[in-house]
């Protein structure tokens, strides 16, 4: 298997009560990837086991810089190799955010909110988040030296 830059449009959803997120990343040749983040859980023994110029722990960080654990799964292919997950990402602010590491770059450019965020969760995402409050975060994201 290949590895190549994988660039698209990413819409991610996320709820006001937690640090975790999915979404959506669709490519211009119209591959589309589900994204899904989860807070990562630091312990002391990450610290010992990994570089920490290149690793993003959650404990090192204030309130509104995180780290999560990236999962990425191509939706048109159902092969297990079509799916690979980046660990301890950047995850900075709040509603306005950006995922930052060696392997992922996304910024938010534009923000759904009420009822274009519910319509676009009803369509691309899961509809048990529509009327939930969900913000969609838009923007550009490249995923570098991701499986092909």
């Amino acid at each position: 298997m290949s590895k190549s830059d994988i660039t698209g449009l990413a819409y991610i959803c996320c709820l006001d009560s937690t640090d975790d997120f999915i979404g959506r990343l669709i490519t211009s040749d119209g591959n589309q990837y589900s994204i899904q983040g989860n807070l990562h859980q630091c312990s002391g023994q990450d610290h010992d086991d990994h570089n920490m110029d290149d690793d993003h722990h959650t404990c090192c960080y204030d309130d509104t810089t995180k780290s999560v654990n990236l999962s990425i799964t191509r939706l048109d292919e159902e092969s297990e190799s079509d799916h690979f997950t980046i660990p301890r990402v950047m995850k900075s602010g709040r509603d306005n955010f950006s995922l930052t590491s060696s392997l992922v770059d996304f910024s938010t450019d534009q923000i759904l909110v009420g009822e274009k965020a519910d319509s676009f969760i009803d369509n691309y995402l899961s509809q048990e988040l529509v009327g939930k409050d969900c913000i969609v975060c838009i923007g550009e994201m490249t995923l570098k030296h991701a499986p092909s």
